[in-house]
Order: structure tokens, then C-alpha cells, then sequence
């Protein structure tokens, strides 16, 4: 039975040991892969930042109308009081 198992172990270990080419090839896959989703990544965050620069714009837009109107109401009352 001892023998049944060193074999085993032994066939496991140059299994084991001979896919290096296998394991370089991986390797090549995955960083393509990566530097494909963190280029998507970045468009993704580059189109979110401009989102969100331009809600701040019109929110400033609509802030300074809000001011010029409530200046205005204000010119219109001070007569009034």
C-alpha cells in the first residue's frame, strides 16, 4: 500500500512540476484581463466624474438664480416696510 502511495505522490509531484509552460501562458491571460477591466474601470470612473461635474454645474446655475430672485424680492420689499 506504501508503494501504491510514493508512486502516486511521485507521479503528483512531476505532474506538478513539468507545467510551467501551462502556468506562464495563465499568467499572460490574466494580466491582459486585468488591464482590459481596469482600462474599462477608468472610463467608467472618467464618465462618472463628468456625470457628477455636471449636476454640480446646474446645481450651481440653479443656486445663483435662487440668489438673483431672492434679491430681487427683497429690492421689492424694502420699500414696503
Amino acid at each position: 500500500m506504501k508503494k501504491v502511495f510514493a508512486i502516486i505522490a511521485i507521479a503528483g509531484l512531476m505532474t506538478a512540476c513539468n507545467n510551467e509552460k501551462k502556468t506562464d501562458e495563465a499568467k499572460e491571460k490574466m494580466e491582459e484581463k486585468m488591464d482590459g477591466m481596469k482600462e474599462k474601470m477608468d472610463e467608467k470612473m472618467d464618465d462618472a466624474k463628468d456625470k457628477m461635474d455636471e449636476k454640480m454645474d446646474d446645481m450651481k446655475d440653479k443656486m445663483n438664480e435662487m440668489k438673483d430672485t431672492m434679491t430681487k424680492k427683497m429690492e421689492e420689499a424694502k420699500p414696503k416696510m
